[in-house]
């Protein structure tokens, strides 16, 4: 993926052997993957950790905030969906009630734009 460079090997076992800062870096990489943050903007946040411009990481932070925020909504949608919806269209169904399940329906119709 290129955001570390290349790492001394043990002469014997040929086993790689990090420095700690190195692998204060690499841990720092593995949560902002777990963020969902793009290799694009890691390498930015590689670039700019010693002695780059402080705005930049700010504002590299805050954009991915912003998307996390978006993914977040999405997901409580898709929740939505299926917690209350789906599983009420089907309760509905298992009470026979009609009107029930007809409400059901035109709600989740109304969703399904919101679920892409």
């Amino acid at each position: 993926m290129g955001l570390i460079g290349p790492v001394d090997r043990d002469e014997s076992s040929g086993h790689r052997r990090y420095p700690p800062e190195l692998l204060e870096t690499i841990e720092a990489l593995g949560c902002l993957r777990s963020t969902g943050m793009s290799l694009a903007d890691m390498r930015v946040y590689l670039r700019h950790l010693d002695g780059g411009d402080p705005a930049e990481q700010r504002d590299l932070f805050a954009r991915n905030v912003e998307r996390l925020d978006a993914e977040i909504a999405r997901l409580r949608v898709r929740r939505d969906y299926l917690r209350r919806l789906k599983a009420g269209l089907w309760d509905a169904r298992d009470r026979g009630d009609a009107a029930a399940e007809e409400r059901a329906v035109d709600e989740i119709r109304g969703l399904l734009p919101r679920l892409k």
